[in-house]
């Protein structure tokens, strides 16, 4: 009889091979390594191999549908596919679908878990799980736990990998995976395998029920031989995909024979086998102890790392900020001298401390960059600006050199991208004995027109470095000769901060040198662009302007004739002081002239002080004219105390050097000799002290030294101040005054910043501008990653980094000046509520909802008493949100307000002290409107002022 059936089967398939091929819709879904697809789109797995063999054999085309698991199975019952892949049996199931015979491979579910606390149902209690939706699994096992009374959260996802990465993130607290998928996926996710199975079940192919039997008749057929072939497609993609799970699953027939041998050999090696596992042990707790010794000695390094940025930051601050508010003080020359290389030591210890810190983080792989827009120019000019002092005090000149076709601003990270060129300038100004060193920024297009490929290149002349060496200095602690280091003094970590910085920023840090000659480091960014901002009639602010600009260094003339032709004016170049002379003399003699003569004169400082053998300071001495319309280029040690210019005439103007382009238009616009219109986007950097209006600030700090700092800078801007000295004493002030913002330092004794924050923000009442309210700024010492935002998720409003100098902490109450004035405005006005606003009194609808409020809040009140008196709290937030809408249609802002406080308290269960405190308050307010609505009527009726009886509070 089983030879007939063959014959007639075999029949049946050669018909079926001679007829035409015929498509399959097939729906798949993510569960490598039975059926996926992959990053191209492709399916493949076990399912899919053995799919693929039977459709070659039958000619059917197979047409992949990829969905979730449960849109799959609503589309094969709703035949918009023909069948699915790698289905659970079920009897539940076989109501709708039907399934072939043959057993593809026998599966069952497993619980993964992150530790070991899940051994067994019980322990699920509470607990959150992940699993597939609809899936044999999930459903047996929620089921079970149902029939237990175990109480569970279910988190439904659409793939097991996602299950397995909510466990490994610590999300949930188990995943519910098949068998055959956790073993894939347990290798790429640190979890443990728990003790708890779920539901073995036969995985086969399935359609939708009474129809399509052909299929699993052909994939039963083919599975059938594949199977008892040894050498098959069956075995050898089992092992393909899923590599011992064919050894667990489906047992050899030679194994079973040999199950006796194995017995004997495991009795015959017990003692072998227990010694084994001893090792193990013993191997595995030295393990363990190391890996625990490791990541102490890593939270130990982080947090000496951050006690030494404390602990150092935190005197250096007075030093700084003290010297440099003294240095604003009248001082002799010597004295400020002596101030200057104290700010100068202090500020060298800080820069070493910043590069250890920065070395750290980049090392750890903690260093983030921001993504804002900023000013191109700021970063680039502020180092030179920076380095300016240092660099003139070697006689060294520094130039910035910005090529015309770059972007006016970029997006990016500005702070690092100046610190990498401050480190290259500093870097150069060190090896540099006599010369130049030239800052220099060229554009070029980038591929993607929305690109800008910027070019950032320092320039100098100094020692240089040997070729062999060149790559030795970029690694860390290293210079290219060890006895430079004695002799020039630095850690060897600027210039490998440098290099990591710029390849976080997606470029590359190279050098070309010349031993002896000098060497340029540059590297190039691709960098997004933002507006261009030069257009219009400010670009030519200079259109007409002659000028002459003499000075013997070349460099210098050549950038500053640029920047002023660029700008739109005539320049004419003069390279001595004898030169200089007779063209000055001769352009005043012709001044009336139509063309002729010069309108402003810009003179090198070496021509000035007579550094060429001139005597032009002499001879300028008594042309008062000539003096009014020449600017004198200076560096920026000798702005003020320049000896000529102390005993020669007044120049119009001083141009500090490095001489950019926007201060040189910034000088120009200054003289009144020119009658420039001064440019609105060009202001000064860094000279004037930002200040905006006066204000009352809190100052929470418990080292005196930084108290004296923060209180006399707060003394010179024309603010008032209050002093704690910890966070109780300021939660007590806070409580008492009101304060238009909060300087609060983190590390404070007892109750540190971020507590006293928290329970400020607590306190905070509903109407704007109160002292709860009031905006605070974090000062701390510690400016490790994630110290910023501590401080915002704790609820202050700003962070500044200590040390700091004076106009920093100014600079942020100059750019918080809008806030703060807004909050004083709001307070002001929170303070002039009135139990019923006069405009609603004399609007022509105040009558109708006057008689509204008569007949509707008694009824309130009698309802919120009983509720009260029963603690009904849901009943309580009902009527309190009800007379909170009935009084604002009246104007009763009071009522208003103390029936919303009343509405919040009642959403906490256990808060009926609260209630009864807040109910007691509307009472009383209730009371008072309802007193001064029937003053009004009688006063509206009687002709009377209304604002006599005392309407405002």
């Amino acid at each position: 009889m089983g030879c007939v059936l063959t014959l007639v089967f075999s029949v049946v398939l050669v018909v079926t091979a001679d007829a035409a091929p015929r498509e399959v819709r097939v729906g798949v879904y993510q569960n490598k390594p039975g059926v996926f697809l992959d990053d191209s789109n492709t399916a493949k797995g076990f399912y899919i191999d053995l799919l693929e063999y039977a459709a070659r054999q039958q000619q059917w085309t197979l047409r992949y549908v990829s969905g979730s698991w449960s849109r799959l199975l609503e589309n094969l019952k709703s035949d918009q596919i023909d069948l699915v892949v790698a289905i659970a049996y079920t009897e539940d199931r076989e109501r709708t679908f039907d399934f072939n015979k043959e057993t593809a491979l026998a599966n069952w579910g497993q619980v993964y878990v992150r530790n070991g606390a899940i051994q067994s149902l019980i322990d699920l209690d509470r607990r959150r799980v992940a699993g597939l939706e609809n899936d044999v699994y999930t459903l047996s096992l929620q089921k079970l736990l149902k029939s237990l009374d175990i109480k569970h959260t279910f988190i439904e996802v659409p793939q097991y990998s996602d299950a397995m990465e909510l466990v490994a993130a610590g999300r949930v607290d188990a995943a519910i995976v098949s068998r055959t998928s956790g073993s894939v996926l347990e290798q790429d996710y640190p979890l443990i395998r728990s003790p708890i199975i779920c539901c073995p079940v036969e995985v086969r192919y399935a359609v939708s029920q009474g129809k399509n039997q052909d299929l699993l008749t052909g994939l039963d057929y083919h599975l059938r031989l594949l199977k008892e072939n040894k050498n098959s497609i069956y075995y050898r993609s089992m092992d393909l995909w899923f590599g011992n799970i064919r050894s667990q699953e489906q047992l050899p027939e030679w194994l079973l024979w040999t199950i006796g041998l194995i017995t004997f050999l495991l009795v015959v090696f017990i003692g072998g086998n227990l010694w084994l596992r001893r090792e193990v042990r013993l191997r595995t707790r030295e393990l363990l102890a190391a890996k625990v010794a490791a990541e102490e000695a890593s939270k130990v390094k982080s947090e000496f790392l951050a006690n030494m940025s404390h602990e150092i930051r935190t005197p250096l601050n007075a030093v700084i900020g003290m010297t440099d508010l003294v240095l604003d003080m009248p001082l002799e020359r010597e004295q400020k001298s002596y101030l200057e290389i104290v700010l100068s030591s202090a500020e060298a210890l800080l820069s070493l401390l910043n590069s250890i810190l920065d070395f750290s983080k980049i090392e750890a792989g903690r260093m983030e960059l921001e993504r804002i827009v900023f000013p191109l120019k700021d970063p680039v000019s502020s180092a030179c600006d920076t380095l300016a002092v240092n660099a003139h005090r070697k006689d060294l000149e520094l130039y910035l050199d910005v090529d015309e076709a770059v972007p006016e601003t970029m997006r990016g990270d500005p702070f690092r991208l100046r610190q990498i060129l401050v480190n290259l300038v500093n870097n150069a100004i060190k090896f540099t004995k006599q010369g130049e060193i030239i800052l220099e920024v060229t554009a070029a297009p980038a591929p993607d027109s929305s690109m800008t490929l910027v070019t950032f290149a320092v320039r100098d002349t100094g020692i240089g470095i040997a070729q062999e060496k060149l790559e030795k200095i970029f690694d860390s602690f290293t210079q290219a000769d060890g006895s430079t280091s004695r002799q020039y003094g630095g850690t060897g970590l600027g210039l490998t901060i440098s290099r990591q910085l710029v390849e976080l920023m997606g470029g590359r840090l190279e050098v070309e040198s010349w031993e002896g000659k000098g060497s340029r480091f540059f590297f190039t960014l691709t960098c997004e662009t933002g507006s261009d901002e030069r257009e219009g009639v400010l670009s030519q602010p200079l259109h007409g302007l002659n000028v002459l600009v003499a000075d013997i260094l070349e460099t210098n003339c050549r950038l500053v004739s640029r920047s002023l032709t660029r700008f739109g004016a005539r320049v004419t170049v003069a390279g001595s002081g004898d030169a200089v002379w007779p063209l000055m003399n001769a352009g005043s003699d012709h001044s009336e002239a139509e063309g002729s003569g010069f309108d402003v004169f810009i003179l090198g400082h070496k021509l000035w002080n007579g550094s060429d053998g001139s005597v032009l300071s002499q001879q300028l001495a008594g042309r008062a004219d000539l003096c009014e319309k020449t600017v004198a280029m200076l560096p920026a040690h000798r702005r003020k105390n320049d000896p000529h210019l102390e005993r020669g005439p007044h120049v119009g103007a001083i141009l500090v050097k490095p001489a950019h382009a926007d201060r040189l238009l910034e000088t120009l616009q200054s003289m009144p000799y020119l009658g420039l219109i001064r440019s609105p986007s060009v202001g000064s950097r860094g000279e004037a002290k930002p200040r905006g209006n006066s204000y009352h600030i809190l100052v929470v700090e418990d080292v005196p030294n930084n108290q004296k700092l923060v209180t006399d800078i707060l003394d010179q801007a024309g603010h008032t101040w209050s002093l704690a000295e910890n966070g109780t004493v300021a939660l007590s002030l806070v409580g008492r005054e009101v304060f238009d913002l909060i300087l609060m330092d983190i590390m404070l004794p007892g109750i540190d910043g971020y507590e006293v924050t928290r329970e400020i923000r607590k306190r905070a009442a509903d109407q704007p501008g109160t002292a709860p309210g009031v905006p605070v700024i974090g000062i701390t010492a510690h400016v490790l990653m994630g110290d910023r935002n501590k401080c915002l998720e704790a609820g202050m409003d700003g962070f500044l980094a200590k040390p700091f100098r004076p106009r920093d902490l100014l600079a942020v109450l100059y750019r918080m000046d809008k806030q703060l004035t807004q909050k004083r405005v709001a307070r002001k006005k929170a303070s002039q509520v009135k139990i019923i606003r006069l405009e609603f009194i004399d609007s022509p609808e105040y009558h109708a909802t006057r008689r509204m409020a008569f007949s509707q809040w008694p009824q309130i009140i009698t309802r919120l008493f009983h509720a009260v008196e029963s603690e009904r709290m849901q009943e309580i937030g009902a009527c309190a949100d009800e007379m909170k809408l009935s009084a604002h249609a009246v104007g009763a802002d009071l009522v208003r307000n103390e029936a919303f406080k009343l509405m919040i308290a009642s959403r906490n269960p256990k808060g009926i002290k609260q209630v009864r405190e807040h109910f007691v308050e509307l009472e009383r307010e209730y009371l008072k409107a309802v007193m001064v609505m029937v003053m009004a009527e009688s006063d509206r009726l009687s002709g009377g002022r209304r604002d006599q009886y005392g309407l405002g509070v």
